[in-house]
C-alpha cells in the first residue's frame, strides 16, 4: 500500500502592524495563489498597543503586501508600509514601492495565466530590486510605469531605475 506525501503550497506570516499615531485604520492589501487582490481593513488599536494580523500566502510565489494607513477623514496618513513575501517578512515603508509595482504587475497580468504569471514573477530578482530600491531617498519618485514594462517585457536593466520628471 503507498501513501502519499502532500506538500503544503501555503505559509503563515504573522505581521506586526506599525503604529501611526494619527491614523484611525488602515487596508492591508495582498496577492492570492490566484493573483487575485485580497483586502483586510483593521481598526488602529489605540494606547500603543501592538497589532498582529496572520495572513495565509502562496509559498511558492512572491506575493506582495501592502499596508495603507487612514485618518477619521479617509486621507492616506503616510506613505504605505510593504513587504514582497517571501524575500522579506517584515513590513517597511522602504519596501512598498516594491510591493507596490508587484501587485500593479499582478493586476495588469488578470488575463494570463495565474501560474505563468507567479513563476515569470518569481523569477525576476526582487531582493537586488528592493536593495536598490531602499538606495533612494524617497522610492516613490521612481518612474514606476518604466519599471513595469521593462521588467514584464524580460528587458529590465540597472539603469531603468529613473527618478520622475518632476519639473513641469
Amino acid at each position: 500500500m503507498f501513501t502519499a506525501c502532500c506538500y503544503s503550497t501555503e505559509e503563515e506570516l504573522c505581521l506586526s502592524l506599525p503604529q501611526v499615531p494619527q491614523a484611525s485604520y488602515c487596508i492591508v492589501t495582498w496577492t492570492d495563489e490566484f493573483n487575485c487582490e485580497k483586502t483586510k481593513r483593521l481598526s488602529q488599536s489605540k494606547a500603543g498597543a501592538e497589532q498582529q494580523l496572520t495572513l495565509t500566502l502562496n509559498k511558492n510565489g512572491c506575493t506582495p503586501v501592502l499596508v495603507t494607513f487612514y485618518d477619521q477623514e479617509d486621507r492616506k496618513c503616510t506613505y504605505p508600509y510593504g513587504l514582497i513575501f517571501p524575500h522579506t517578512k517584515t513590513l517597511s515603508q522602504k519596501d512598498s514601492f516594491a510591493a507596490e509595482l508587484l501587485r500593479a504587475l499582478y493586476v495588469s497580468a488578470q488575463n494570463d495565466s495565474p501560474v505563468q504569471v507567479q513563476n515569470y514573477l518569481a523569477r525576476f530578482d526582487w531582493i537586488r530590486f528592493m536593495q536598490t530600491c531602499r538606495t533612494y531617498e524617497d522610492p516613490w519618485l521612481l518612474n514606476k510605469e518604466r519599471l513595469m514594462k521593462a521588467i514584464a517585457s524580460g528587458s529590465f536593466k540597472k539603469s531603468d531605475f529613473q527618478l520622475l520628471n518632476t519639473e513641469n
